[in-house]
């Protein structure tokens, strides 16, 4: 079963024209979620009547913080498909495309596949970042994805148990998703102008790759802090003792001390890591 996750934030004028090219395009039995992210138009009135319009099962969940990826994890809660797609509500994907990927997904048997947007009718400076951004992504995850930020995302229910879902964090679901073994392709989608206000500025780009650095760190060093810290902290001590049996300084007691307070964040960082779970889908 195909499970569809629509996170909407202010898209009234889109939503009638979704629904109903999901009733046209979805396999049988298929999933509609509709996730109304904080939304201050009349959204709400009209996913209201969109239950007993259509032929496939269709839940609307409304949310008080317009917050993408926590829309996109309390959708994904409230799902039951074992096949989970996302797509954003605002028409710059077609929903026709979500076969697209449920094709590539059989045909190839892979675990996650990716939409691959065309840039070519945006700003140049919108698909420099883009290029840029999607280098520094894969040399740094080792993915071979061309646009790991796309809104089109297709994946299985195992991979969604295995992803974070902090607050930005659904831009890192290909990273996640590699770094935990599975499968990934991608494959080319269209995209269609949008009336939406652009959120390219200068904030965007450098939280951007702030985010890639955080999420990298998560990703190596912060999976077993211990290990790095521990090292490190014996590597201090280890020194400081060895200087003060030659210098009656107070370097080498600095040495030591740095050493315990290195050990100390370490011990900081397990409780931290231990706190995991709370950025996982809640199975109860």
């Amino acid at each position: 079963m195909l499970s569809v996750i629509i996170p909407a934030h202010n898209e009234k004028e889109n939503l009638v024209e979704l629904i109903e090219r999901f009733e046209e395009c979805l396999p049988h039995n298929s999933e509609i979620i509709f996730v109304n992210n904080g939304s201050t138009d009349n959204s709400e009135e009209i996913l209201a009547s969109f239950p007993g319009f259509s032929r496939h099962s269709v839940k609307i969940i409304n949310l008080k913080l317009g917050e993408k990826t926590t829309a996109i994890k309390k959708g994904i809660e409230e799902s039951t498909g074992n096949l989970i797609a996302m797509i954003d509500g605002d028409l710059q994907y077609n929903p026709e495309d979500i076969n697209k990927l449920l094709t590539r997904m059989i045909s190839e048997q892979a675990d996650f596949v990716n939409g691959w947007r065309d840039f070519d009718n945006y700003p140049w400076s919108r698909r420099m970042f883009s290029y840029i951004y999607n280098w520094l992504y894969r040399k740094m995850f080792g993915t071979k994805v061309h646009d790991a930020n796309c809104g089109l995302k297709l994946f299985t229910r195992e991979v969604a148990s295995q992803l974070r879902y902090r607050k930005g964090f659904h831009r890192y679901f290909v990273a996640m998703a590699s770094d935990a073994g599975y499968s990934i392709i991608e494959t080319k989608v269209p995209l269609n102008a949008s009336d939406s206000k652009s959120s390219y500025g200068t904030k965007r780009v450098l939280d951007g790759f702030v985010d890639l650095i955080s999420i990298k760190l998560s990703m190596t060093i912060l999976k077993k802090p211990m290990e790095f810290f521990g090292i490190s902290s014996a590597f201090l001590i280890l020194c400081g003792v060895i200087y003060s049996l030659f210098n009656k300084t107070f370097f080498p007691s600095i040495l030591i001390v740095s050493g315990f307070i290195s050990f100390m964040f370490g011990l900081i960082a397990e409780m931290i890591i231990n706190l995991d779970q709370r950025w996982r889908l809640n199975n109860d």
